[in-house]
């Protein structure tokens, strides 16, 4: 019975570390700064949310300035807006720079450049155990 009970344990070891080994490369990706600003792009820009709740921090704020007031938005807020318009390709050429590099923060300026205007997002990055995780966007418009 004890002989029965390892061989049983082994299988067990051996299908998980195979199992986790297949799916390995693509939970790497997923914790990369890369992956994290092109999903920001891809929801932001291209209408395509998925996998955007996975690198928003907790506690990310998103911040703009309407007239003389600053506005704030919650994660929960930010996700009702991109849910709103998911599916919808704004009219904009996107970019993207790495202003700072720090090993464990980085700040990404995301330029959405429309006909008449030019929306400029500054994504403020972590480094977790999780991967990067977007903590802060602060929207300017020019």
């Amino acid at each position: 019975m004890k002989t029965l009970k390892i061989t049983f344990a082994s299988l067990a070891l051996v299908l998980f570390t195979f199992a986790g080994k297949a799916d390995g490369k693509k939970v790497d990706e997923k914790m990369s700064m890369t992956y994290a600003v092109k999903t920001f792009v891809n929801a932001f820009s291209h209408g395509k949310a998925s996998g955007i709740s996975e690198i928003f921090d907790d506690n990310v704020k998103l911040t703009t300035s309407r007239g003389s007031k600053i506005v704030t938005y919650s994660k929960s807020d930010i996700l009702q807006m991109l849910k709103n318009t998911n599916g919808v390709e704004q009219n904009c050429k996107t970019s993207y720079s790495v202003i700072e590099n720090l090993p464990s923060q980085v700040i990404v300026k995301v330029n959405q450049a429309y006909d008449s205007f030019t929306k400029i997002n500054y994504v403020t990055m972590a480094q977790t155990d999780k991967g990067w995780k977007i903590t802060n966007i602060s929207s300017a418009f020019q």
